[in-house]
């Protein structure tokens, strides 16, 4: 087998085996304009041997159901991203010739892209893919009257940032205030020994004395008793 029919070869198992990037999965949202309408693509469903998307204008509110073969070397959003990742410019992809790569800027995001092209009846077939995703960035045709494709926004899933971190509730009451300094075992004991040192060897910390309790005075006797006293004493002499 000579070298032409084994690069035949080669190209021909890749698209057998190609499959739609991994990426464009179930809630995948698109939005592309085109002249000036737009198009809106919304995916369904994706099984093992289909992609299932809903397709909608601008100008038609009424979405109609699209199907294509994952299998498949592209789709109407999409090229297989395994085929792009060793294209270059002047190689060759199916029958597309890849005629670019650069950075551009489509729907606010910068993006490495791979330029492909291909004629079909006789009319320029041009498509600008991300290379690492095969996102459809832009496509034009040269026919007449054939209107530009443009990528304007995009929801995908795989692509989104992920939720804010979920705050937990506080409990009511003080907040501890965790920037007061540590006290350390060591710490304390220092001030402790600083306390000691004020105090002289042998010396008692004076408190102040108590007040004297008041002076118990005997109560006086009433001039009756010492009249009784008296009249008693006379009385015994005489008897």
């Amino acid at each position: 087998m000579n070298l032409k029919l084994i690069i035949i070869f080669l190209v021909f198992a890749g698209l057998i085996y190609s499959t739609a990037p991994s990426w464009i999965t179930k809630d995948v949202s698109l939005n592309y304009s085109s002249g000036s309408s737009k198009v809106f693509f919304n995916v369904i469903n994706r099984t093992q041997t289909d992609l299932i998307f809903e397709v909608k204008t601008s100008n038609s509110p009424k979405p109609s159901k699209a199907t294509e073969n994952l299998s498949a070397q592209s789709g109407q959003f999409w090229f297989d991203s395994k085929l792009l990742a060793d294209a270059s410019t002047g190689s060759i992809i199916g029958d597309y010739s890849v005629v670019k790569e650069g950075k551009l800027t489509f729907a606010g995001k910068e993006w490495d892209t791979i330029t492909l092209e291909i004629y079909i009846s006789g009319a320029k077939n041009t498509k600008i893919y991300d290379k690492k995703t095969g996102l459809m960035l832009k496509q034009t045709v040269s026919a007449e009257g054939a209107p530009e494709v443009t990528l304007l926004a995009l929801y995908v899933p795989e692509w989104a940032p992920p939720p804010p971190p979920v705050q937990e509730k506080k409990p009511n009451g003080p907040v501890l205030d965790d920037s007061a300094p540590n006290v350390t075992d060591d710490e304390v004991t220092d001030n402790v020994d600083v306390l000691n040192d004020d105090l002289q060897v042998g010396e008692v910390e004076q408190k102040p004395a108590s007040s004297p309790a008041p002076e118990k005075k005997p109560l006086p006797c009433c001039p009756s008793a010492i009249i009784l006293g008296v009249l008693g004493i006379v009385i015994m002499r005489s008897r």
